[in-house]
């Protein structure tokens, strides 16, 4: 029993590391809207505002990539355990995903307010924050790793039933 959740813990490790690379990624890929600086300080234009789903899109992209390539190994290496990979991947890539999260939200282009379009000129561009501001995004991590542990599964199971030709 020992040997499994040492295996458990080590590639929790691992997700939360990807979690790190994730969020790089995901500042990287992303391309928040800009805001305006007027005579009243930032604005978003309507154009922009539509934009501003490009960065959960972003988010939910990069975080099912990484947890469909995790999932997917981790189901080969550790399939014995059989279902109680399930909550494990769901928690795990949402524990993988909040790093990515507040990580990009951290590095990405801070908020601009009236502080920060100090100094700039009326008709300045400032880029916007990366922000996820509802669940859903979140659940993109553990879609993707369910993905990946179904097709594993799945493929798995029809090697096991297959007969050799007489």
């Amino acid at each position: 029993m020992r040997r499994p959740l040492i295996g458990l813990l080590l590639w929790t490790l691992l997700l939360l590391a990807l979690g790190v690379v994730a969020a790089l990624l995901w500042k990287a890929v992303a391309e928040p809207s800009a805001y305006v600086v007027t005579e009243r300080g930032a604005v978003l234009t309507e154009e922009a505002i539509r934009g501003q789903f490009q960065v959960v899109a972003a988010f939910m992209a990069v975080g099912a990539l990484v947890s469909l390539v995790w999932g997917g190994v981790v189901a080969v290496v550790m399939n014995r355990l059989g279902w109680a990979l399930v909550p494990w991947f769901v928690v795990a890539t949402l524990a993988a995903g909040g790093v990515a999260w507040r990580l990009g939200t951290w590095w990405g282009p801070s908020d601009p307010t009236a502080a920060s379009v100090r100094g700039l000129s009326v008709g300045d561009e400032v880029p916007s924050a990366l922000q996820v501001d509802t669940l859903a995004p979140f659940l993109a991590w553990p879609a993707g790793a369910l993905l990946a542990l179904l097709v594993v599964t799945y493929l798995s199971g029809l090697r096991s039933t297959a007969r050799p030709p007489r």
